[in-house]
């Protein structure tokens, strides 16, 4: 019933006060005593309404099914393979489209000065934030570095 007085202070509550003993006088207990029960059957009315139509249920059952469906048992072990799995799922088809473009090239060079063969996209363009240049090896400055992070901390979880 206070949440409604929050952001009141005492000042705002006395000039509330000395209003309401302006306005109704002599009467202000008498009027106090309907308002609160007024608000007393407001709020059977309210539980009423909430025991009529289950909305209780209906939001706890919610509430458990989000509870559910968001996995709490995954150890941070877990959720790092699971990143790490990720990663190199993506490394892998940038990789690729890495690959096919350099094969595309060489396939250009090869072919006779008359005759270019058509030149295919890349399947998988690289990702924001990645080097478009590979390196001599053909990995990417940003995934070697990823890859040799991943296996330290792989060694270091081993050990």
């Amino acid at each position: 019933m206070l949440a409604i007085f929050d952001n009141l202070g005492f000042t705002e509550l006395m000039i509330v006060l000395v209003a309401a003993i302006l306005i109704f006088g002599k009467r202000l207990p008498e009027v106090a005593s309907q308002a609160g029960q007024q608000l007393v059957k407001f709020r059977r009315s309210l539980e009423q309404i909430k025991s009529e139509t289950n909305i209780d249920n209906e939001l706890r059952k919610i509430q458990r099914d989000i509870e559910s469906a968001v996995p709490r048992d995954l150890s941070v072990g877990d959720m790092a393979r699971i990143a790490s799995a990720e990663i190199e799922k993506r490394m892998n088809s940038v990789n690729d489209a890495i690959q096919s473009e350099v094969d595309a090239t060489s396939a250009q060079v090869k072919a006779p000065a008359g005759e270019q063969p058509a030149a295919s996209p890349p399947a998988n363009p690289p990702t924001e934030g990645a080097s478009a240049t590979p390196s001599a090896n053909g990995v990417h400055a940003k995934d070697a570095a990823a890859t040799s992070d991943r296996s330290a901390r792989d060694e270091k979880s081993a050990s």
